[in-house]
């Protein structure tokens, strides 16, 4: 069954760290990192629009 399956799975202990990190990080920093991330992606599309034409 899928279910059991994806249950099953084990998260690598990297990304797990990774999460635990970035959740005792303090809340403006956290917003910070989420808003760069945004501003990037749009940069980023924005170049490869300009790129394609």
């Amino acid at each position: 069954m899928i279910i059991s399956d994806f249950a099953n799975q084990t998260v690598p202990s990297t990304t797990l760290a990774s999460r635990v990190a970035f959740a005792k990080t303090p809340l403006l920093e956290r917003s910070l990192a989420v808003w760069h991330v945004l501003w990037a992606s749009l940069v980023i599309q924005g170049a490869f629009r300009a790129w394609v034409g």
